[in-house]
């Protein structure tokens, strides 16, 4: 009975040092790399919280300019996101937060077609050496992307 609790009682244990995942908003992830960057240029900040017709809603036709035509299925996966986008100068980052690790590695895929999708809209452009820099990463259920002129930051650490 003795080695059963034991077990028991390191199973529990095992669980909550597991389960304690990262559960920052994306919001406070994305003004912790906004703040990284240098000369941010003006932009707008979006978020999966905001109401359809209020400030910083993402509308359906955005989400579809930038993230493609079945960007629906994507943002399905996740629980919540911000985004900021420039008005000015190329310049986009975004925070989104996954209801698995799994939904994330889709939505991982996601903003790899995004970088796609620049590369080529930038390309034979004074911005096309933006697209060098842009960094993806997935950490757990969360997947960021950054497009920056002066970012001096590391998405991963901001994420944690």
């Amino acid at each position: 009975m003795r080695f059963f609790s034991l077990i028991l009682i390191l199973a529990v244990a095992l669980s909550l040092v597991c389960c304690g995942t990262n559960n920052k908003p994306c919001e406070k992830i994305l003004n912790g790399i906004t703040d990284d960057v240098k000369n941010l240029p003006a932009g707008k900040i979006y978020r999966s919280h905001s109401e359809a017709g209020t400030d910083g809603y993402f509308t359906e036709s955005m989400r579809k300019a930038m993230y493609g035509e079945d960007s629906e299925r994507y943002f399905s996966l996740m629980e919540e996101y911000a985004l900021f986008v420039s008005s000015g100068e190329p310049c986009e980052i975004a925070v989104f937060k996954c209801y698995s690790a799994t939904d994330a590695r889709s939505v991982e895929f996601m903003c790899m077609n995004r970088l796609q999708l620049l590369r080529v809209a930038l390309n034979g452009t004074g911005f096309s050496s933006l697209c060098d820099g842009i960094r993806v990463i997935r950490e757990g259920r969360y997947v960021v992307f950054v497009m920056a002129k002066g970012y001096c930051g590391n998405p991963q650490k901001a994420v944690k």
